[in-house]
């Protein structure tokens, strides 16, 4: 599940600012278009392809089996075309704000300034090498990475919770936004929900299924083994969701609740500024990632 995280969870980083430009005061309801694609569409339609292809090889190998031999060699070309873009897409998005971390962060080096896109190069190179040396090796990697990453996360969600309830009127500032939207028109809500999860990306289920010849199975037969690979796999799937649900509705819940998102820039573009009370040292990082 670790090793799923890497890549899944860490769009934790980014997916609530993408949906808080997206969607403003409704950014919460669209991070919630998000979570309900996720468990009720993604994660069953993934629990079924681990029975359907419990090896590993996915949705590709099942959708190959439905085509002619060179036809679905030549489809499943295609498709790995897209999932290897996809993929690509996904890492260099976390590595970018990873760099921007970096680089914001007043114990690093300030010569690391200007050079973001380097410091990106360098961490793509260094995710690469982990997984060129193997999975097990790369297990070993994620396991403590994403338990830090959850566990910090988790800080300063809690933190952000604190805030909202006790931030005089950053509570009721954003209902009456919410209220304000839907008074406008309830309808506009739909568009807005599904272009912040359009951005943001749909949660990536799928990679847990590519781990399965790394799932534990216990049973004497055959049979018995790759069906309690089925069954842990499935739960896997289902765990690595509610985390990521549980997470990803309370980051956007804090993200909106204490940054508040205009069209007041001279071109138009949303801009962001903290909540009255809002520590200044913290809303300047957050302004300049919105």
């Amino acid at each position: 599940m670790c090793l799923t995280g890497v890549d899944y969870f860490s769009s934790l980083a980014y997916v609530p600012a993408i949906a808080a430009l997206a969607a403003g005061a409704v950014s919460p309801l669209a991070t919630l278009v998000i979570v309900a694609l996720t468990l009720l569409g993604m994660l069953p339609m993934y629990r079924r392809v681990t029975k359907e292809s419990p090896h590993g090889a996915g949705s590709v190998a099942m959708l190959e089996d439905l085509l002619p031999f060179w036809w679905g060699k030549l489809f499943v070309l295609v498709l790995l075309g897209f999932v290897a873009t996809s993929w690509i897409i996904t890492i260099t998005l976390s590595t970018a704000d990873a760099s921007v971390h970096v680089v914001e962060n007043p114990f690093f080096p300030a010569a690391l300034h200007g050079h973001e896109v380097a410091l990106t190069v360098a961490l793509l190179l260094v995710l690469g090498g982990v997984f060129l040396l193997g999975f097990s090796e790369a297990v070993s990697v994620a396991i403590p990475l994403v338990a830090v990453f959850l566990v910090l996360n988790a800080v300063v969600i809690a933190v952000g919770l604190v805030h909202v309830f006790t931030t005089p009127g950053a509570w009721s500032a954003w209902t009456d936004a919410l209220i304000d939207s839907g008074a406008a028109s309830a309808i506009s809500w739909v568009p807005l929900c599904w272009r912040s999860a359009a951005g943001a990306g749909t949660l990536r289920v799928r990679d847990g299924v590519s781990m399965m010849p790394l799932v534990a199975a216990d049973g004497e037969t055959p049979e018995q083994r790759l069906r309690s690979r089925i069954r842990n796999t499935r739960r896997l799937l289902t765990t690595a969701a509610l985390i990521m649900s549980v997470y990803l509705l309370a980051a956007s819940f804090v993200t909106t609740v204490l940054i508040r998102t205009r069209s007041s820039s001279p071109a138009g573009r949303p801009t962001a500024a903290p909540w009255p009370g809002w520590p200044m040292s913290m809303s300047g990082g957050v302004r300049h990632r919105l």
